[in-house]
């Protein structure tokens, strides 16, 4: 039991969830956070699941991201956005990432004293949609197989009804018998 816990805790510190695109991520940070300078690193087919995408706001409005990130979405349904976005820039192609994806939360930059708390906080959220995905796939196969078991319980009181009335005719005709003798 205590190797097993140490082992699922080294395994989860060695795959990180966290991608951050085109930046370095903040050396101060408790979690691991995997960084690439391009989308096109990933490849065409990545082998990671991604929960949280961090990405600046010129990057996320590229056609590159849309396609990469159409990507991980496809992979990964709940995956969540992440955008760096200065205050004081890029406020038009921020009304499009808006209105193209869903967005986490948007930060001014990676030093952002919210950081971290932001991506657990994105982790978390990533974490509880795959629990809830989950859980509906174990409802829906859950009434499935209620729905077939109530079916097949239908079949096999119909089938007991039939032997019964069976049963209660033939008895009916052997009294008569009985009767006329």
């Amino acid at each position: 039991n205590f190797w097993t816990r140490i082992t699922k805790t080294i395994m989860q510190k060695l795959s990180s969830t966290v991608l951050l695109v085109g930046e370095r991520p903040p050396t101060n940070l408790n979690i691991q956070v995997d960084s690439i300078f391009r989308f096109n690193e990933l490849g065409t087919n990545p082998n990671v699941t991604i929960d949280v995408l961090i990405l600046p706001v010129l990057i996320a409005a590229s056609d590159e991201a849309k396609n990469y990130i159409s990507l991980l979405k496809h992979l990964n349904s709940s995956l969540q956005l992440i955008v760096i976005a200065p205050q004081e820039k890029n406020e038009q192609e921020l009304y499009q990432l808006f209105s193209r994806y869903k967005i986490f939360h948007v930060l001014s930059h990676v030093l952002d004293a919210k950081y971290e708390n932001v991506v657990l906080s994105a982790m978390e959220r990533a974490r509880q949609l795959k629990q809830d995905l989950q859980l509906e796939s174990m409802i829906n196969e859950n009434n499935e197989q209620l729905k077939r078991l109530f079916h097949d319980l239908e079949l096999k009181v119909q089938k007991r009804q039939d032997s019964l009335i069976e049963a209660r005719n033939k008895s009916f005709q052997m009294s008569t018998k009985l009767q006329v003798l």
